[in-house]
This record gives C-alpha cells, sequence and structure tokens, in this order.
C-alpha cells in the first residue's frame, strides 16, 4: 500500500506492485515491520486484511495453525489451514 501514485515494478526478485491507500500515514506505519531497507514490510495480519479490503485474490495462501490462530483467535484444532508439503 502506499499513499503515492499506484505502480508495478519488475525486480530480479519479481514484480513489486504498490496499490494507492487514502490511510493516514500513522496507521499505515503500525501495521508494518522494520526489516532494515528503505521498504517497510506489512504484518501478516496487515497484508491478508489489505488484500481482501481491495478484493484480491487469496486463495493461494498457506497458512500454518499458529499462523491461521493469529489471524482467527476464534478457530480451534481442525481449522482447514494448511501448511506446505516438503518436496
Amino acid at each position: 500500500m502506499t499513499t503515492g501514485r499506484s505502480g508495478e515494478f519488475k525486480t530480479p526478485y519479481g514484480t513489486i506492485e504498490f496499490t494507492h491507500t487514502s490511510s493516514p500515514i500513522k496507521s499505515i506505519i503500525e501495521g508494518c515491520k522494520n526489516v532494515g531497507t528503505p521498504l517497510l514490510m506489512a504484518t501478516l495480519q496487515t497484508a491478508t486484511r489489505d488484500l481482501k479490503r481491495i478484493g484480491r485474490n487469496t486463495h493461494l495462501m498457506e497458512f500454518d495453525s499458529e499462523v491461521a490462530r493469529q489471524l482467527h483467535p476464534s478457530l480451534e484444532t481442525g481449522d482447514g489451514f494448511s501448511s506446505p508439503s516438503p518436496s
């Protein structure tokens, strides 16, 4: 998410897409963590919320049970979330 112009940038690591938001900067920063680069990284909860908010497809996201419970505290065992299978 960005308060600037939306844009898409091709990098050697993949495509980075910035989507404009009118959310207050303070709110954006509170949902991010500093990873030692010029760009802040959204927390998992923030990224998931924002993807859903802008109508993006989230069906390919995989969570382990611990992460699923963090995102959905009401879930108990047998929550239907899976982790990737080892290759």
